[in-house]
């Protein structure tokens, strides 16, 4: 029958306790449903975008090829990006897709590094909060996912305000004992 809505929710049950995520489609061997179909669905439906592999217990087609696939799975969900090439994808993000503007402020990426693996969480350094589009958080996971193969990894982007720089550096105020 391909990707039920039960299955869908298995996914994301995984990808909210940080699971790396593979769905595999057995009995492909009796069904009339359609593998690009059903990747499509996959791929609209669920925000991890996992790999969609067809398998036939009975016959044995593409099960011996399950264990490397999800040993090469977890290797990727521990992989750790270095910081000058993650702040280079930043920088290369923002400028082929700039962040929208809302209120004639544009949200600014200042500086950002991977803080944990499995899953990876990264933290970016910005200049507001406020300023960021759901869409454009989503593009830049999606991103992320294609430029280091990360499809099927729970991905945790914590975005950080730039802390405000008081007036208090260096400088005293008229009424304060020197």
């Amino acid at each position: 029958e391909g990707v039920r809505s039960e299955d869908l929710k298995v996914g994301e049950t995984a990808m909210k306790a940080g699971c790396a995520t593979m769905i595999v489609m057995n009995k492909w061997d009796i069904t009339e449903a359609d593998i690009d179909d059903t990747r499509a669905r996959v791929d609209r439906k669920m925000r991890l975008r996992p790999d969609v592999v067809t398998c036939s217990a009975l016959s044995g087609r593409n099960v011996a090829g399950l264990l490397s696939r999800a040993v090469e799975l977890a290797d990727r969900a521990a992989q750790r990006i270095p910081t000058p090439a993650f702040n280079r994808f930043l920088a290369d993000v923002v400028r082929t897709t700039p962040p929208p503007s809302k209120r004639g402020r544009r949200l600014k990426l200042l500086y950002g590094t991977q803080i944990e693996v499995s899953p990876p969480r990264f933290r970016v350094q910005i200049n507001d909060k406020r300023l960021i589009a759901r869409e454009w958080a989503y593009h830049l996971e999606n991103r992320l996912r294609d430029t280091y193969g990360l499809d099927g990894v729970p991905l945790i982007i914590d975005y950080i305000p730039r802390e405000k720089r008081g007036d208090d550096r260096g400088s005293r105020r008229a009424d304060e004992p020197a």
